[in-house]
């Protein structure tokens, strides 16, 4: 560095810009924007001999939103209390088959209580699953740009 070069660092001014590149993208609204694999490359310099490159690349691909995403996770969290709850009525006919006589009863009206929970969780697993494939059925609704988001 020169003594110069110094004095700038020594008063917050070293940096100075040397150039700079842009572009943009556009795509029909509803129409996805496809940007190939593209090599940028920057060569400049700063008026004092110095030449600077800077190289790089851009790739752009879509990022879908999920319109179904509440009723994917409504899915997936009946389906986990419905495993939970199997295993749960496992766990106790295991200990049935190994409980003394005394203990017996309580674990089978355990076992009696946990039948209409583990119904209705079937029933909530049905009515989800079916609410999904009613979303996913659907048409997506076209984009509305001065809306910014779907109809």
């Amino acid at each position: 560095m020169t003594w110069i070069d110094k004095i700038r660092v020594a008063l917050g001014s070293a940096d100075s810009l040397v150039g700079s590149v842009s572009t943009s993208f556009s795509a029909s609204p509803g129409q996805a924007l496809v940007i190939p694999p593209t090599r940028l490359e920057l060569t400049a310099g700063d008026g004092r001999g110095n030449e600077f490159r800077l190289i790089g690349s851009i790739k752009a691909q879509p990022n879908p939103i999920d319109l179904c995403q509440v009723e994917r996770t409504a899915v997936r969290e009946a389906r986990d209390r419905l495993r939970g709850l199997n295993a749960q009525l496992r766990m106790l006919q295991n200990e049935l088959v190994h409980a003394s006589p005394g203990a017996k009863p309580g674990i089978r009206q355990s076992i009696e209580r946990l039948g209409p929970i583990i119904a209705a969780a079937e029933q909530a697993l049905r009515d989800a699953e079916a609410q999904l494939a009613a979303c996913t059925a659907r048409p997506i609704p076209p984009f509305d740009p001065d809306l910014g988001s779907v109809q």
